[in-house]
C-alpha cells in the first residue's frame, strides 16, 4: 500500500488538527487523514499526541474493528504543501493558549503525517435525525461497551461528541456480540473515532492532562449522554459552559426534587432542564424568553436517569439496553 499513490477523491472534513479525505487505492475507498505535525513530532515519542494516536490504533483500536475504526498504514511527508482550514477561517482564539500554541507550531512546519483508515458512512450528528427509538438504545448499548473496552485497558477518549462517533450502514438483521449478548444493530453500527485526544497512564502526561484522565475514566460516558441523547436536537447545555447558571439553579427551590434521581450535581442539571423547561429557561434566557421548547428526548425518561445513575456500570447499561431491545422490559 503506497499512500503517495492513493486517489483524493473528496475532503469529507476538517477536524482541529488534520482534514480527512475519501480515498481510492486498487480500486477500494478508503479514509485518507493528512496533519501537519512538528518536526519535534518526527520520531516515535509517546510524550506526543500524534504518536499516541498511532499507537493506540495499533495495540487497541485495531483488535476491535467493529467498535473503532481500523488504521491501515501511515507516513510521513518531509515537505508537505497542506494547509489546514478551520471553521472559523483562522486558529480559533476561544482554546485554551497551550492548544492555540500547539496549532500554531504545526501550521507553520513543513512536516506531514499521513493515516490511511477504514471508512465510515457518516456521524452521529449529521445522522441524529433519522434514528429510531430503537436505533438511539442499540447506540447506547453499542458505546457503552465501547467504553467498557476503553477503561478495561486504561484508556480514555477525551472527545467524545456527535463528530468523533462514526456511523456504519449494516444489514438491518446483524448483531455484534457483546458480554455473550447477540446485540441487535437496526442496521446501525457506532464506532469511535479521532483518537488524537486518547490518554493512558503509560503514557508521558503532564498535570492537567492527568486531571483530565481521571475525570474522564469516570465521566467520560455520562457526558457523552448527558450530549447526545439530549442536546443534539434539544438546545439545552451542560453546566460546564455556564457555571455561574448552575449555581443560580442550585438554589433553585425545584432543583431540590432532582436529589432522588442522581447525586451528581451535573447531571440532575440536565435533569433539571428536562423536569422543568419553563422554570429553567426563563432563568436562562431571562427578558428574551418567549415560549418555553419542550426537549426532543429520544429515550424514556427513566432509562436516562438508570444509565446516569450506572454510569460506571457499563454491563447495566448494556443489559438494560438489550432488555429494551429484545422487548423485556
Amino acid at each position: 500500500m503506497d499512500i503517495g499513490k492513493f486517489k483524493l477523491d473528496k475532503k469529507l472534513g476538517s477536524g482541529m488538527f488534520g482534514t480527512t479525505y475519501l480515498a481510492t487505492w486498487k480500486n477500494k475507498k478508503y479514509a485518507l487523514k493528512i496533519e501537519k505535525i512538528s518536526e519535534d513530532d518526527l520520531t516515535y515519542d509517546l510524550s506526543s499526541r500524534d504518536w499516541r494516536d498511532i499507537e493506540f490504533s495499533k495495540i487497541f483500536a485495531n483488535n476491535y474493528p467493529e467498535q473503532f475504526i481500523y488504521l491501515y498504514k501511515y507516513d510521513l511527508i518531509n515537505d508537505c504543501k497542506h494547509i489546514q482550514e478551520y471553521a472559523t477561517g483562522d486558529i480559533p482564539q476561544h482554546l485554551p493558549k497551550d492548544v492555540i500554541d500547539i496549532l500554531k507550531e504545526k501550521q507553520a512546519s513543513k512536516y506531514c503525517i499521513r493515516k490511511v483508515y477504514s471508512l465510515i458512512d457518516t456521524t452521529f450528528s449529521k445522522a441524529y435525525n433519522t434514528f429510531t427509538k430503537e436505533q438511539f438504545y442499540s447506540f447506547l448499548g453499542q458505546m457503552a461497551y465501547i467504553n467498557l473496552l476503553l477503561k478495561k485497558s486504561g484508556y480514555t477518549h477525551n472527545d467524545l461528541h456527535g463528530e468523533n462517533v462514526g456511523v456504519l450502514y449494516v444489514n438491518k438483521n446483524k448483531k455484534l456480540d457483546i458480554l455473550g449478548y447477540k446485540f441487535p444493530t437496526f442496521g446501525v453500527q457506532f464506532k469511535a473515532i479521532d483518537y488524537g485526544m486518547i490518554m493512558n497512564d503509560k503514557y508521558i502526561l503532564n498535570k492537567d492532562k492527568k486531571k483530565m484522565h481521571k475525570y474522564y475514566k469516570k465521566e467520560e460516558l455520562s457526558r457523552l449522554i448527558r450530549r447526545m441523547v439530549v442536546f443534539e436536537n434539544s438546545k439545552l447545555i451542560t453546566s460546564d459552559k455556564d457555571a455561574e447558571l448552575l449555581k443560580d439553579v442550585k438554589k433553585h427551590f425545584l432543583f431540590k426534587t432532582t436529589k432522588d434521581l442522581s447525586e451528581d450535581v451535573d447531571d440532575r442539571f440536565i435533569i433539571f432542564q428536562i423536569l422543568y423547561p419553563e422554570e429553567f429557561q426563563k432563568m436562562y434566557l431571562k427578558d428574551k424568553f418567549v415560549k418555553t421548547i419542550y426537549p426532543e428526548f429520544k429515550i424514556d425518561l427513566v432509562d436516562f436517569i438508570f444509565i446516569l445513575k450506572n454510569k460506571n456500570n457499563m454491563q447495566n447499561i448494556i443489559k438494560l439496553c438489550y432488555k429494551k431491545l429484545n422487548g423485556l422490559l
